[in-house]
């Protein structure tokens, strides 16, 4: 049973974040990703399988993914359907340990976590993996810059923003869609984003 069948262009994203690796260390060269897409493309179901995956399959050490908005329901909109997905898929469950609770799920051989958070989270997270949807709703960038920056003990950590564009140019994600501009158009190097 196939709870999500991704388009080409999904594939593509998936293959390039998780498949491009760097020689010298073996490790993921992309550390940030931002998928900048129009409504209803389905950007929060196509990150959900991704902080399955960083929770159960990356071999890091109590991972701890989040799922991050301004408000629980949009929290929500990327956790559920993980929360869905590891419901639905009692041999996955089994096979990673994984317990399904109200609010987050959890890898008992790992203490691994994957749950949502609201707002400026506050320091004490060591990230694994952050998911910060729609972006474009956020005043500031203190969800995303906790995140990112909780992620030093990491060995190959991964900060995921999924949104639409917005129509605030002054808030945090304007700036980082310049940023994702810039990269695009060579003026400025990141071999780090995707």
């Amino acid at each position: 049973e196939r709870l999500f069948d991704p388009e080409p262009w999904q594939c593509f994203g998936y293959c390039s974040v998780f498949g491009w690796l760097r020689i010298d260390t073996g490790k993921r060269r992309f550390r940030k990703v931002r998928y900048y897409l129009p409504r209803k493309n389905g950007k929060s179901l196509m990150v959900a399988p991704i902080g399955l995956y960083m929770l159960t399959g990356d071999g890091e050490a109590s991972p701890e993914v989040f799922s991050g908005a301004t408000n629980e329901k949009q929290a929500w909109e990327v956790f559920g359907p993980a929360r869905q997905m590891a419901l639905a898929r009692r041999d996955f469950r089994e096979r990673f340990d994984i317990e399904v609770n109200a609010k987050s799920l959890t890898v008992k051989d790992t203490l691994g976590k994957f749950e949502p958070i609201i707002g400026s989270p506050g320091d004490g997270s060591s990230p694994h993996c952050s998911i910060t949807d729609e972006y474009h709703e956020h005043i500031t960038d203190d969800q995303l810059s906790t995140m990112e920056t909780g992620m030093g003990a990491r060995e190959q950590p991964l900060s995921i923003v999924v949104s639409t564009a917005g129509d605030n140019i002054a808030g945090p994600c304007r700036e980082d869609w310049l940023e994702c501009e810039a990269v695009l158009q060579r003026q400025h190097d990141d071999e780090t984003l995707f």
